[in-house]
Order: structure tokens, then sequence, then C-alpha cells
């Protein structure tokens, strides 16, 4: 199975920028922090954290929410078959059965469904970037950098 350990670091800045569209629908009259479980600790983890800090305009949100609603509906049919090969897999090895070959007929199809999530998930982070503000840019990356100290830095690649 191939290794996704270089996309790790693509894959924590799209789940924070994606994060982005969860904190604009979530924050509501409130404001942030209007709420119980908001913050770094809360429901939405340290991603919507970081872009509650962003000051976000409404006009970035509703751009940010749609960048969203697009992807998950481009991504639903991907998801669905990445779901259909976990159920083959679960009943190919039920009670305990297991032949590596079907198992690895099965696996395989699931590979061009994870390439597409791959890219869509690229395309999307990409796209909620450059609605960002050079300020915001530099303050998300401020932030992340933060974060990652915090946290004892970049995981290392584990073989």
């Amino acid at each position: 199975m191939k290794s996704y350990k270089p996309f790790l670091p693509a894959l924590i800045v799209g789940v924070m920028l994606v994060g982005v569209g969860i904190h604009a629908r979530a924050q509501g009259p409130g404001g942030p922090g209007g709420g119980p479980g908001r913050g770094p600790g809360g429901p939405g983890g340290p991603e919507q954290f970081l872009f509650a800090q962003l000051s976000l305009t409404d006009a970035q949100r509703e751009q940010i929410k749609s960048i969203r609603e697009s992807a998950r509906a481009a991504s639903e049919p991907f998801r669905e078959q990445l779901k259909t090969v976990r159920d083959e897999i679960q009943v190919a090895t039920a009670n305990g059965a297991f032949d590596e070959a079907t198992v690895r007929a099965i696996a395989a199809k699931a590979a061009p469904a994870e390439v597409e999530l791959a890219v869509i998930d690229a395309r999307t982070r990409a796209a909620v970037y450059n609605v960002l503000t050079p300020e915001q840019r530099t303050k998300l990356a401020a932030l992340q950098a933060e974060f990652e100290q915090r946290r004892g830095g970049p995981r290392p690649n584990r073989s």
C-alpha cells in the first residue's frame, strides 16, 4: 500500500482551510466564542480556532460556504465508492475469513476514488486559500506555525 505521509502537511492545511466554512456556519449570532464548545478544545478542533482569528468578512464566509458545498457535492459519489469498498472488505473478511488476493482486489477499487478525493480536496483548499486576503494568509501561516510548535512540530515520517 502506498504511503500518504508526504501529503500530511497539505492535508492539515486543507482541513484547516475547509474548517473556515464550518466555522462561519457555526459562529452564529453570538460571534466567535459565542457558545459552549468553541475554541481549540471544542468540537471544531484547532482549525476552527485558527480561522476564528482571521476576521473573515461576510462575503468571504459566503464564498467559502459555496466552495465547500460544491466540493461536498463533487466528493459524494467517491465517498460512496469508498464506503462500498469498506463494506465489501468487511463481508470478505467476516468470521475471520481472509483471502489476500480477494482483499487486494477489493481494496484496489478504492484507489481511483481516493485519487479523485485528493484532487477535490486540493482544489478546495486552493480555492479557499485564494478567498483570503494577503494579510489573512500571513496571519494564517503564523497561526499554523504556532499550532505546529505547540503540538511538538510536524509529525515525523514513519516507515
